[in-house]
């Protein structure tokens, strides 16, 4: 009974805890995605902080599962432990990440949230592959309408220099090549070479909005991501070593999180959905749930998972007998 609480207590400093961390980076990522040369650094805003708040949320309710089996190597305990593992795991998935979700879309509802201007400041040379614009006046997206006189100079060795009207629209090369940043004098400073993100650390984020806002059906889709994160429990005490059950569930953890994640890298995503667009069984899938084959990986896994957790535990108990 002790070693249950303890994993009740430790479940919950991990919620607050993490809830916290994560969205002050959140916060601090937002800053520097946003900002803009000329302009001053925004640390905190309502808008900043309501958008990091429910992502991190999200986030650390994906994660905790994992985390309390991870802390649960180190305090075994029996019937009464696993009880209260599994009803953390139905209301972490259930009840917690639902209610998180309702509460943004709430919140989305109502436009308690007020959208930034997105203003490229005057004054700065900002380059691209074969040109730099020098803007005479702000380059504001929100007012599409107003021409802005800009200085664009030529980098070749031949170069010239002309003053154009540039009507503001996100397919301008300056907004295009800046992203996911405002600037793409921020995206040179802290980004220097184009990197290809194959694992996305927010697609879990939206897959769990998309498939609670789909319907039930959608929602048992997302859920078998939770499910396979809980069967890494039987793996906690599969060794006698517990840097071994450490190693492992580390190992596998990541390996999940990162197959979860980088199914949506678009090469990938594309090549899955050629596979299963003529096959009966996916097709049918399909109409219930989003990535059934993704869906039906982390159910086969999880069986895996759970099955190698039984068999562990009956050679144990027939070792106590012994």
């Amino acid at each position: 009974m002790k070693n249950a609480l303890k994993l009740l207590w430790m479940y919950l400093t991990l919620l607050i805890c993490g809830l916290v961390l994560i969205t002050m980076i959140l916060m601090l990522y937002t800053s520097v995605l946003n900002f803009v040369a000329g302009q001053e650094i925004a640390l905190f805003n309502f808008s900043n902080f309501i958008e990091s708040f429910f992502t991190a949320a999200i986030i650390i309710l994906v994660l905790v599962v994992p985390f309390i089996v991870y802390y649960r190597i180190r305090h075994v305990g029996g019937a009464i432990q696993f009880i209260f593992f599994v009803v953390l795991t139905f209301i972490t998935w259930f009840a917690f990440l639902p209610l998180t979700i309702n509460l943004e879309n709430v919140i989305l509802e109502n436009k308690q949230i007020a959208k930034s201007e997105k203003v490229l400041s005057s004054d700065y040379f900002r380059k691209t592959e074969g040109e730099i614009y020098y803007f005479l006046d702000d380059f504001n997206l929100d007012a599409p309408q107003e021409e802005v006189d800009t200085l664009v100079i030529d980098t070749d060795e031949e170069g010239e220099f002309e003053i154009q009207k540039i009507q503001p629209s996100q397919d301008f090369v300056l907004v295009k090549e800046a992203v996911p940043y405002n600037d793409i004098l921020i995206k040179q400073t802290f980004n220097p070479t184009e990197v290809s993100t194959k694992v996305d650390l927010f697609s879990i984020v939206e897959q769990a909005r998309v498939a609670w806002n789909k319907g039930f059906t959608f929602w048992l889709g997302f859920l078998s991501l939770g499910l396979i994160f809980a069967c890494l429990y039987g793996f906690s005490n599969l060794f006698d070593w517990r840097l071994l059950n450490t190693c492992l569930i580390i190992f596998a953890a990541a390996a999940i999180y990162c197959v979860n994640t980088f199914y949506f890298y678009e090469p990938v995503k594309n090549a899955m959905d050629l596979f299963m667009q003529d096959k009966s069984f996916f097709v049918f899938l399909n109409k219930y749930v989003d990535n059934s084959l993704l869906c039906l990986i982390n159910v086969v896994f999880s069986l895996i998972f759970t099955i190698i957790g039984i068999i562990r535990l009956c050679f144990r108990k027939k070792a106590r007998g012994m």
